[in-house]
């Protein structure tokens, strides 16, 4: 996370691993999507896409890469596995390949208005989000909740839960090849 925000906003934490996160090279590496408008325009092109990725090395050890376009419903991302036959040693992972700059859109919304947007980040999870939403506020605020309402939301966030396994399984009984998708990636 410390490096999505390091991509976004130009400001780094103490983690020493300076490799992007979320930048792919879509935008120059000193221009930062969500920093103050008072920050300089960039000054240079997106460079090409040279990511840094760890190298496992040993006897037999070889990469799988996967992704970022690939079969499921899950997020785009793409994937380094360093395996010895079966056995994985190392996965890495580079996700962010579906940003869209919500971030930045919460940014320009007041407090009030951005339950909306939190609602629809990610349809098939809105009381998730909405439930982030106003869990965030409540904290700015200090505020606590009456008794009732922690349990509602806990109902409706268990009938989102519900709505989406439903889905997952009647897709599984419709469409050939996904019941082995969904059950391998359950482990």
């Amino acid at each position: 996370m410390q490096r999505a925000a390091a991509d976004l906003t130009g400001i780094r934490s103490s983690d020493p691993d300076r490799r992007p996160w979320l930048r792919h090279s879509a935008w120059p590496a000193d221009a930062w999507p969500l920093g103050s408008p008072s920050m300089p325009p960039p000054v240079s092109p997106p460079p090409i896409d040279d990511y840094a990725f760890v190298r496992v090395l040993g006897e037999g050890v070889h990469e799988v890469a996967v992704g970022p376009v690939h079969a499921g419903t899950i997020e785009p991302g793409h994937f380094r596995f360093s395996v010895v036959g079966e056995k994985v040693l190392r996965l890495e992972e580079r996700l962010g390949y579906a940003h869209k700059g919500i971030e930045r859109r919460f940014s320009e919304l007041g407090l009030l208005e951005g339950h909306r947007l939190a609602a629809r980040v990610s349809g098939d999870s809105a009381v998730a989000f909405s439930w982030a939403y106003c869990q965030a506020l409540e904290g700015m605020a200090a505020h606590d909740l009456p008794a009732r309402a922690p349990l509602l939301r806990a109902l409706a966030l268990e009938l989102e839960r519900c709505a989406n396994h439903l889905g997952i399984w009647a897709r599984s009984a419709t469409t050939p090849g996904l019941h082995s998708v969904w059950r391998n990636s359950r482990g």
